[in-house]
Order: structure tokens, then C-alpha cells, then sequence
């Protein structure tokens, strides 16, 4: 019997890792579509953004490059 319980154990063990391995995939899948959502439509408005903030393209690209900082804490955060 103490080998059914161990095997039934390690069954219980492998389910939860492998749920746990989809919602991760599930989750980094969607980070993914919408930093590129984000990526997508911080580059259209660009153009915009630099006529309305009267900024140079240096900032300009350090803007768009807080975005991606902001996307990586986001995922970090979401990971946990």
C-alpha cells in the first residue's frame, strides 16, 4: 500500500506542475500580445506625441523605452 500512496502522491505532484507550466504559458502569452499591442500603438502615436510634447527624438525614444521597463515589471509582478 505504501507504494500506491507514493505513486498516487507523485501523480497529484506532476498535475499541479503541469497546470502550473499552462497558466504560466497562458499568462507570458498574453504579456506578450500586449506589449506588442502597446509597442504597435506607441509607435503610431509617436509622431503625435513628439508634436504635442515639442520633445526631440532622444526623448522621444527614452519614452518608448519606459514603456518596455514598464512592461518588464509588469510581467515580473504577474509572474509572481
Amino acid at each position: 500500500m505504501g507504494e500506491e500512496d507514493q505513486r498516487s502522491n507523485h501523480g497529484r505532484k506532476e498535475g499541479r506542475r503541469s497546470k502550473y507550466a499552462v497558466a504560466c504559458s497562458i499568462v507570458g502569452s498574453i504579456i506578450s500580445i500586449l506589449m506588442g499591442y502597446d509597442t504597435g500603438v506607441m509607435s503610431g502615436a509617436m509622431l503625435f506625441i513628439e508634436e504635442d510634447l515639442k520633445i526631440n527624438d532622444t526623448q522621444v525614444q527614452v519614452l518608448a523605452g519606459i514603456l518596455n521597463v514598464c512592461a518588464i515589471l509588469g510581467a515580473l509582478t504577474a509572474g509572481r
